[in-house]
């Protein structure tokens, strides 16, 4: 954001220290949500901190009943906007079963035509193709401030681009969704981020984190309410308006458990690490999926930690059990195991090592209830409960390189009087799979269910790591 302000509308130069903006003519509520701005006048939310209505025309508060200089919005029970209404009538919004707009359906009729929109690394919209020709051009500072094409710069009179900051922000044009492929709304310049609303202008959220779903205690960034993605705006991106990612993917098995965790994460509020492929071709196919190619592998901080001996391997036995109900859109899980085993690191040392790992969580939408903090959005279908013995084998050099969250994603199969299981649990360049089964009474279980939750970890062992 620009610091200080100028005579930009969202422009903010001073805060109080509840991180809240000083300036004349800006007012929060008790909820910390910006209720009052120079433009527009007042916004509305609800009891969940949704934000309902943006009005120019009532200095004091901003009522959710559609009239003129108001526009209002609906949610569903899962926190989607599912209507936009306005003085030119109302729009209705349709999700999939992940999140994920489907359709939008308006008074208004759309052109004619087939258009072809161009995104970057980071899902912004940069390029808007009507035929042959560029009708929209889009680019951006790093928080999404949009690059305009003012006069006395080479942007000015190359067509697509919005001639002021004004225009971008208020007059949207064709194509709403802009910075990182969430839809600015043309009525108060804001980006709608699903949980909460966003400000490129500012750099930061209008309201803050609900429920403090993305503070992370490892990582003092994510303990600011209003900081979008930890103020790593050419890395993260932040789909669900809660959540942002704090490591990143490695190729092999690594590759692949990313892909996964981003795969059961679902649309809704996956976070995308793209400091690999920053400045790598992106390559975008029908179904809205995108890939890399020539990425720099990192190197993870959780291997950094251990000194010159990044990963090895381990395995051992372990058991546990768990409990879990969904249906993709909304369940909760609780997960606990016990294990013991043997590592060798990347110099050849070995060392013995024991570890605790759990996890619970319960959610409806975007609504998130769980211990620890879920780095992503939790995803369970079907329903099981069971508990028995198994085994281990993982990259880890040590029982100290299991501290820590996990991305863990697990299957269940109970009939009884046996179960199997299998899990597979990554974060930051380190992966552990578990397999546990048997027959009774070591083992039981009951039903068929599939899960991706947050879980943490507790470890100690005889390496010299710390």
């Amino acid at each position: 954001a620009r610091t200080p302000s100028g005579s930009y509308v969202w422009d903010a130069g001073t805060f109080n220290s509840n991180n809240r903006i000083a300036d004349p003519n800006w007012s929060y509520d008790n909820n910390g949500n910006i209720i009052k701005a120079p433009v527009p006048q007042t916004i509305g939310y609800d009891a969940e901190n949704r934000q309902v209505a943006v009005c120019t025309q009532d200095p004091t508060s901003c009522p959710s009943q559609y009239a003129t200089g108001r526009t209002v919005y609906v949610y569903d029970g899962l926190g989607n906007r599912v209507q936009r209404i306005d003085n030119t009538g109302t729009t209705m919004f349709v999700y999939d079963a992940f999140g994920n707009l489907a359709a939008e359906y308006g008074t208004t009729a759309p052109a004619p035509g087939t258009q072809y929109v161009t995104v970057d690394a980071l899902g912004s919209t940069r390029l808007l193709m009507t035929g042959t020709q560029a009708s929209e051009r889009h680019d951006f500072q790093p928080y999404g401030d949009e690059i305009t094409g003012d006069t006395g710069t080479w942007r000015a009179g190359v067509t697509g681009y919005p001639n002021s900051l004004l225009s971008s922000l208020y007059a949207p044009g064709t194509t709403r969704q802009r910075f990182t492929g969430q839809e600015r709304d043309g009525e108060s310049g804001l980006d709608y981020f699903h949980a909460r609303y966003f400000s490129g202008v500012q750099g930061r959220f209008t309201s803050p984190d609900p429920g403090n779903a993305g503070a992370n205690p490892a990582d003092p960034q994510s303990w600011n309410g209003y900081a979008y993605v930890g103020n790593n705006p050419m890395t993260f991106t932040d789909p669900s308006g809660l959540f942002y990612s704090t490591g990143g993917w490695i190729y092999g098995l690594d590759k692949l458990f990313g892909a996964l965790s981003r795969f059961f994460g679902g649309g809704g509020g996956g976070h995308a690490d793209l400091s690999a492929v920053a400045n790598t071709p992106v390559y975008k196919i029908p179904g809205g999926l995108k890939f890399t190619v020539d990425a720099t592998e990192k190197t993870p901080d959780r291997q950094k930690s251990c000194g010159p001996a990044r990963t090895g391997f381990g395995f051992g036995a372990l058991a546990g059990g768990s409990a879990e109900a969904g249906a993709v859109i909304t369940g909760a899980s609780v997960q606990a195991s016990v294990g013991a085993g043997f590592f060798v690191d990347g110099d050849w040392r070995p060392s013995a090592g024991a570890f605790a790992s759990g996890g619970a969580v319960a959610y409806a939408g975007n609504h998130v209830a769980a211990a620890p903090s879920q780095e992503q959005p939790p995803s369970v279908v079907g329903a099981y409960g069971g508990y028995g013995p198994g085994a281990f084998i993982t990259n880890a050099g040590s029982a100290q390189q299991l501290r820590g969250p996990f991305w863990t994603g697990t299957v269940n199969l109970g009939v009884g009087p046996g179960k199997a299981s299998i899990s597979i649990a990554y974060s930051k360049g380190v992966w552990v799979i578990s397999a546990m089964g048997g027959l009774a009474p070591w083992s039981m279980g009951l039903g068929l269910s599939g899960s991706t939750i947050t879980t943490t970890t507790a470890a100690t062992g005889t390496s010299r790591c710390p």
